[in-house]
């Protein structure tokens, strides 16, 4: 055995594992988990059936192949294949052609034409003959097959064929669409009636605010108008005793609930204390006086202390301008 010329090195390590696997064997044989799993393995022996011999088959083409590739390698010239009893090919295929070839080779289709005499396979076929379309007089029968064709669509038409459709339409069917569309037409006024309930063209007030409002008057809808009550049936109503209140009574009722904030009909604090309309547009022209600075600096507020940086350090550093080259 020797490590530098490899010789006899890979018997060695043949051996070497042949006998660590046994050795390995042997000592799970005799553990004690051995008896657990020995009685799960069963080891098949095959038994011949007769006495006929079945050497493995090996297909002709990968024999050819096989022995094509190791002769292409050995630069050695195949010998003829009926020696070894394996069949030759005989059908010539067009890879052949073109390796005989070489760059002269043309890939020729028309040599496969199934034709009944094969000196017309290169043949030249005319588009136009005698001034008409050669592609029209392919099939013989074809002038035959189109004015059966129209006879047949001309009966059709004439005993109402395709009328058959719009006729059974009738009845049933129509009442069928008619109350589809009653339907259609309903969903579409329920969906523009939701839109409209939806459509606010008034401010939303919250809970506390809308309590202080004074009530509505009797004939009020829901979004404040007036209701038409004289085709309203009056016998047989029945009223509530709050609603025959006295005027006194709804006049008491909202100065105490005024009583408890302050009311809305007061003046507002921007306008409180000036008592003309010039004065009001005055002190909102003074207003806008102080935030001018911070307008034009592009301030959000008083409390807005950012510094904008004026020249970002990664759209500067490193460009070069006009001028002197000696720094940057």
């Amino acid at each position: 055995m020797s490590t530098l010329s490899e010789e006899g090195l890979m018997e060695v390590k043949s051996l070497t594992c042949e006998s660590l696997l046994v050795q390995r064997v042997e000592v799970k044989m005799k553990s004690k988990k051995i008896d657990g799993v020995v009685n799960r393995l069963h080891l098949a022996m095959p038994k011949p059936r007769d006495n006929k011999e079945r050497p493995p088959f090996i297909p002709p083409g990968v024999h050819r192949r096989t022995r094509a590739t190791s002769a292409a390698a050995l630069g050695m010239q195949l010998e003829p294949l009926k020696e070894e009893g394996l069949p030759a090919r005989t059908k010539k295929l067009e890879r052949d052609i073109e390796e005989e070839m070489g760059d002269e080779y043309t890939l020729d289709l028309k040599k496969h034409y199934l034709l009944s005499n094969d000196d017309e396979k290169y043949d030249a076929i005319p588009e136009v003959w005698e001034g008409k379309n050669v592609m029209d007089f392919i099939d013989p029968d074809i002038m035959e097959k189109l004015e059966q064709l129209e006879r047949e669509e001309t009966l059709r038409e004439a005993a109402g064929f395709y009328d058959s459709d719009r006729e059974d339409e009738g009845g049933a069917t129509q009442e069928i669409k008619a109350k589809a569309e009653q339907i259609r037409q309903k969903k579409r006024l329920i969906v523009q009636a939701n839109r409209e309930k939806k459509r606010v063209n008034r401010p939303i007030l919250p809970r506390r605010v809308i309590k202080r409002l004074p009530p509505k008057p009797a004939g009020a809808g829901k979004d404040g108008e007036m209701m038409d009550t004289d085709d309203m049936p009056m016998e047989g109503m029945e009223f509530e005793p709050s609603s025959l209140r006295s005027r006194s009574q709804l006049a008491r009722k909202r100065k105490r609930e005024f009583s408890q904030g302050r009311s809305l009909s007061q003046t507002s604090r921007n306008q409180s204390g000036l008592s003309r309309p010039e004065h009001v547009a005055k002190a909102k022209k003074l207003e806008k006086i102080p935030w001018r600075e911070q307008t034009k600096r592009g301030l959000a507020s008083e409390s807005d202390r950012r510094i904008p940086s004026l020249k970002p350090k990664h759209l500067f550093s490193g460009k070069r301008k006009l001028g002197k080259t000696q720094r940057r």
